[in-house]
Protein backbone atom coordinates (compact mmCIF):
# COMPACT_ATOMS: atom_id res chain seq x y z
CA UNK A 1 0.00 0.00 0.00
CA UNK A 2 1.54 3.48 -1.09
CA UNK A 3 2.10 5.11 2.40
CA UNK A 4 2.05 8.37 0.41
CA UNK A 5 -1.25 8.14 -0.10
CA UNK A 6 -3.06 7.18 2.60
CA UNK A 7 -1.09 9.92 4.50
CA UNK A 8 -2.60 12.65 2.58
CA UNK A 9 -5.90 10.70 1.94
CA UNK A 10 -6.49 10.69 6.14
CA UNK A 11 -5.29 14.53 6.36
CA UNK A 12 -8.62 15.18 3.77
CA UNK A 13 -10.76 16.88 5.72
CA UNK A 14 -13.37 14.66 4.13
CA UNK A 15 -12.15 11.66 5.46
CA UNK A 16 -11.96 13.51 8.58
CA UNK A 17 -15.44 14.41 8.77
CA UNK A 18 -16.68 11.25 7.10
CA UNK A 19 -14.47 9.13 9.97
CA UNK A 20 -16.16 11.18 12.66
CA UNK A 21 -19.51 11.20 11.11
CA UNK A 22 -20.08 7.70 11.40
CA UNK A 23 -22.29 7.11 13.79
CA UNK A 24 -23.47 3.05 14.49
CA UNK A 25 -20.22 2.04 12.27
CA UNK A 26 -18.07 0.72 15.11
CA UNK A 27 -16.68 -1.91 13.25
CA UNK A 28 -15.27 0.07 10.34
CA UNK A 29 -13.94 2.76 13.12
CA UNK A 30 -11.94 0.31 15.02
CA UNK A 31 -10.77 -1.29 11.22
CA UNK A 32 -9.85 1.72 10.30
CA UNK A 33 -8.15 2.64 13.33
CA UNK A 34 -5.91 -0.53 13.08
CA UNK A 35 -4.70 0.33 10.04
CA UNK A 36 -3.34 2.84 10.57
CA UNK A 37 -1.47 1.84 13.63
CA UNK A 38 0.47 0.16 11.11
CA UNK A 39 2.27 3.07 10.02
CA UNK A 40 5.16 5.18 12.08
CA UNK A 41 3.52 8.30 10.51
CA UNK A 42 0.45 8.26 12.84
CA UNK A 43 2.10 6.70 15.90
CA UNK A 44 2.02 9.50 18.54
CA UNK A 45 5.40 10.34 20.36
CA UNK A 46 4.20 12.39 22.88
CA UNK A 47 4.93 11.98 26.46
CA UNK A 48 1.95 9.82 27.27
CA UNK A 49 2.57 7.65 24.81
CA UNK A 50 6.16 6.85 25.65
CA UNK A 51 5.26 6.27 29.27
CA UNK A 52 2.59 4.29 28.18
CA UNK A 53 5.04 2.17 25.97
CA UNK A 54 7.66 2.02 29.19
CA UNK A 55 4.49 0.53 31.21
CA UNK A 56 4.04 -2.23 28.44
CA UNK A 57 7.77 -2.81 28.07
CA UNK A 58 7.14 -3.92 32.21
CA UNK A 59 3.87 -5.06 32.48
CA UNK A 60 2.87 -6.29 29.18
CA UNK A 61 -0.91 -7.20 29.18
CA UNK A 62 -0.62 -7.21 33.62
CA UNK A 63 -1.99 -3.87 33.45
CA UNK A 64 -5.16 -2.31 35.29
CA UNK A 65 -6.94 1.18 34.07
CA UNK A 66 -9.76 3.30 34.85
CA UNK A 67 -11.00 5.19 31.91
CA UNK A 68 -13.30 8.11 33.96
CA UNK A 69 -15.43 9.72 30.72
CA UNK A 70 -14.37 7.25 28.45
CA UNK A 71 -17.17 7.94 25.94
CA UNK A 72 -17.70 5.81 23.15
CA UNK A 73 -13.57 4.59 23.52
CA UNK A 74 -12.73 5.49 20.03
CA UNK A 75 -13.00 9.34 19.69
CA UNK A 76 -9.55 10.67 20.69
CA UNK A 77 -8.96 8.08 23.47
CA UNK A 78 -4.81 7.00 23.67
CA UNK A 79 -5.43 4.09 25.62
CA UNK A 80 -7.46 2.40 23.02
CA UNK A 81 -5.17 1.05 20.95
CA UNK A 82 -2.74 -0.05 24.00
CA UNK A 83 -6.40 -1.84 25.24
CA UNK A 84 -6.54 -3.01 22.27
CA UNK A 85 -3.08 -4.80 21.40
CA UNK A 86 -2.54 -5.87 25.39
CA UNK A 87 -5.45 -6.83 25.82
CA UNK A 88 -5.57 -4.68 29.17
CA UNK A 89 -8.22 -5.36 31.70
CA UNK A 90 -10.06 -1.83 33.51
CA UNK A 91 -13.31 -0.34 33.95
CA UNK A 92 -14.48 1.95 31.66
CA UNK A 93 -16.75 4.67 32.98
CA UNK A 94 -19.36 6.46 31.28
CA UNK A 95 -22.73 7.97 32.21
CA UNK A 96 -24.94 8.79 29.15
CA UNK A 97 -26.74 5.79 27.87
CA UNK A 98 -26.22 6.20 23.96
CA UNK A 99 -22.94 6.87 24.21
CA UNK A 100 -21.94 3.74 26.73
CA UNK A 101 -23.95 1.39 24.18
CA UNK A 102 -21.48 2.56 21.64
CA UNK A 103 -18.50 2.12 24.41
CA UNK A 104 -19.99 -1.56 24.81
CA UNK A 105 -19.47 -2.77 20.88
CA UNK A 106 -16.04 -1.13 21.18
CA UNK A 107 -14.53 -3.54 24.01
CA UNK A 108 -16.94 -6.12 23.66
CA UNK A 109 -14.56 -8.65 22.31
CA UNK A 110 -11.74 -7.92 25.08
CA UNK A 111 -11.59 -9.99 28.19
CA UNK A 112 -11.60 -7.95 31.59
CA UNK A 113 -13.28 -5.07 30.86
CA UNK A 114 -16.13 -3.76 33.24
CA UNK A 115 -18.60 -2.07 31.77
CA UNK A 116 -19.71 1.34 34.44
CA UNK A 117 -22.67 3.20 33.14
CA UNK A 118 -22.41 6.35 36.10
CA UNK A 119 -20.57 9.64 36.26
CA UNK A 120 -17.75 9.75 38.80
CA UNK A 121 -18.70 11.59 41.58
CA UNK A 122 -17.56 12.78 45.64
CA UNK A 123 -20.69 10.22 46.49
CA UNK A 124 -22.42 7.19 45.83
CA UNK A 125 -26.01 8.61 44.98
CA UNK A 126 -27.79 10.59 41.99
CA UNK A 127 -27.38 13.79 40.61
CA UNK A 128 -28.37 15.83 37.56
CA UNK A 129 -26.09 15.71 34.70
CA UNK A 130 -26.57 17.53 31.28
CA UNK A 131 -25.77 16.39 27.78
CA UNK A 132 -26.80 16.88 24.13
CA UNK A 133 -29.43 13.92 23.16
CA UNK A 134 -28.51 12.00 20.07
CA UNK A 135 -28.95 13.89 16.64
CA UNK A 136 -27.56 13.99 13.61
CA UNK A 137 -27.47 17.83 13.54
CA UNK A 138 -24.94 19.56 15.69
CA UNK A 139 -20.96 18.93 14.13
CA UNK A 140 -19.23 15.50 15.96
CA UNK A 141 -18.13 15.90 18.77
CA UNK A 142 -20.95 16.95 20.66
CA UNK A 143 -21.64 13.68 22.69
CA UNK A 144 -18.32 14.17 24.27
CA UNK A 145 -19.12 17.65 26.49
CA UNK A 146 -22.03 16.28 28.80
CA UNK A 147 -21.23 17.76 32.70
CA UNK A 148 -22.89 18.42 36.07
CA UNK A 149 -22.61 22.14 35.13
CA UNK A 150 -25.19 23.13 32.49
CA UNK A 151 -23.07 26.16 31.83
CA UNK A 152 -20.31 23.69 30.83
CA UNK A 153 -22.22 22.68 27.38
CA UNK A 154 -23.24 26.84 26.91
CA UNK A 155 -19.91 27.42 26.71
CA UNK A 156 -19.44 24.94 23.28
CA UNK A 157 -22.24 26.86 21.39
CA UNK A 158 -19.48 28.56 19.03
CA UNK A 159 -18.82 25.19 18.51
CA UNK A 160 -22.06 23.77 18.52
CA UNK A 161 -24.54 26.24 17.28
CA UNK A 162 -28.30 25.85 18.37
CA UNK A 163 -27.08 23.28 20.93
CA UNK A 164 -29.25 24.65 23.09
CA UNK A 165 -32.11 23.03 22.15
CA UNK A 166 -30.54 19.19 22.54
CA UNK A 167 -29.75 19.78 26.00
CA UNK A 168 -30.97 17.02 28.09
CA UNK A 169 -30.84 17.21 32.28
CA UNK A 170 -30.88 13.74 33.59
CA UNK A 171 -30.54 12.04 36.94
CA UNK A 172 -27.54 9.73 36.94
CA UNK A 173 -26.36 7.10 39.16
CA UNK A 174 -23.10 8.43 40.45
CA UNK A 175 -20.43 6.66 42.58
CA UNK A 176 -16.86 8.21 43.76
CA UNK A 177 -13.85 6.52 42.89
CA UNK A 178 -13.36 4.77 46.05
CA UNK A 179 -16.73 3.18 45.91
CA UNK A 180 -15.49 1.54 41.89
CA UNK A 181 -12.62 0.53 43.79
CA UNK A 182 -14.75 -0.80 46.35
CA UNK A 183 -17.99 -2.32 43.96
CA UNK A 184 -15.23 -4.17 41.92
CA UNK A 185 -13.52 -4.88 44.73
CA UNK A 186 -10.04 -4.07 42.38
CA UNK A 187 -7.02 -3.30 45.20
CA UNK A 188 -4.44 -2.57 41.95
CA UNK A 189 -4.29 0.42 39.53
CA UNK A 190 -2.00 1.11 37.51
CA UNK A 191 -3.37 3.58 35.03
CA UNK A 192 -6.25 6.55 35.79
CA UNK A 193 -7.55 8.46 33.15
CA UNK A 194 -9.87 11.11 33.65
CA UNK A 195 -11.78 13.39 31.15
CA UNK A 196 -14.88 14.59 33.02
CA UNK A 197 -15.49 18.35 31.32
CA UNK A 198 -14.05 20.46 34.15
CA UNK A 199 -14.50 18.11 36.64
CA UNK A 200 -11.35 16.38 36.59
CA UNK A 201 -9.82 17.87 39.51
CA UNK A 202 -12.71 16.96 41.87
CA UNK A 203 -12.31 13.55 40.76
CA UNK A 204 -8.13 13.87 41.25
CA UNK A 205 -8.10 14.69 44.83
CA UNK A 206 -10.81 12.13 45.73
CA UNK A 207 -8.03 9.70 44.43
CA UNK A 208 -7.22 7.36 47.53
CA UNK A 209 -3.54 7.50 47.40
CA UNK A 210 -2.97 5.55 50.47
CA UNK A 211 -4.81 2.70 49.09
CA UNK A 212 -3.54 3.24 45.84
CA UNK A 213 -0.91 4.55 43.73
CA UNK A 214 -1.25 4.15 39.68
CA UNK A 215 2.00 4.64 37.99
CA UNK A 216 0.49 6.86 35.37
CA UNK A 217 -2.23 9.50 35.75
CA UNK A 218 -3.83 11.94 32.85
CA UNK A 219 -6.23 14.30 33.75
CA UNK A 220 -7.67 17.11 31.31
CA UNK A 221 -6.41 20.52 32.55
CA UNK A 222 -7.86 22.85 29.68
CA UNK A 223 -11.34 23.46 31.68
CA UNK A 224 -9.69 23.74 35.12
CA UNK A 225 -9.17 27.02 36.60
CA UNK A 226 -5.73 27.90 37.35
CA UNK A 227 -6.39 27.44 41.05
CA UNK A 228 -7.24 23.90 40.33
CA UNK A 229 -4.13 23.25 38.10
CA UNK A 230 -1.78 24.38 40.70
CA UNK A 231 -3.33 22.24 43.53
CA UNK A 232 -3.46 19.59 41.38
CA UNK A 233 0.07 19.47 40.85
CA UNK A 234 1.06 20.25 44.45
CA UNK A 235 -1.28 17.01 45.34
CA UNK A 236 0.33 15.21 42.81
CA UNK A 237 3.81 16.36 43.76
CA UNK A 238 3.21 15.68 47.44
CA UNK A 239 2.03 12.19 46.29
CA UNK A 240 5.70 11.43 44.20
CA UNK A 241 4.45 12.49 40.92
CA UNK A 242 6.34 13.99 38.16
CA UNK A 243 4.41 16.26 36.12
CA UNK A 244 4.70 16.99 32.41
CA UNK A 245 1.87 18.85 30.26
CA UNK A 246 0.85 16.96 26.88
CA UNK A 247 -1.52 19.09 25.19
CA UNK A 248 -4.56 19.45 26.57
CA UNK A 249 -4.16 16.86 29.27
CA UNK A 250 -1.48 16.77 32.57
CA UNK A 251 0.50 13.70 32.95
CA UNK A 252 1.60 12.17 36.41
CA UNK A 253 4.11 9.19 36.44
CA UNK A 254 5.91 7.77 39.03
CA UNK A 255 9.14 6.99 36.47
CA UNK A 256 12.44 8.37 37.00
CA UNK A 257 12.58 9.50 32.83
CA UNK A 258 12.95 12.83 31.62
CA UNK A 259 10.20 13.59 28.45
Amino acid sequence: MNTNILQKATKNPLYLFLLKRIKHSITIKIFLKKILWNFSYFQSNGPTYTILKRLVQEKGSNVFFINIGANDGLSGDFLFEFIYKNKWPGILVEPVEFVFERLKQVYQDIPGIIFENSAISDRNDKQNFYYLKRNNVLPAGYDQIGSFNRDHLLNHSNMFPGLEEYIVEKEVNCVSIEGLLDKYCQKVVDIIHIDAEGYDYQILKKIPFSKIKPSVIVFESIHLTTDEITNSKTLLTKNGYKIVQDGPNLLAHCYQMEL
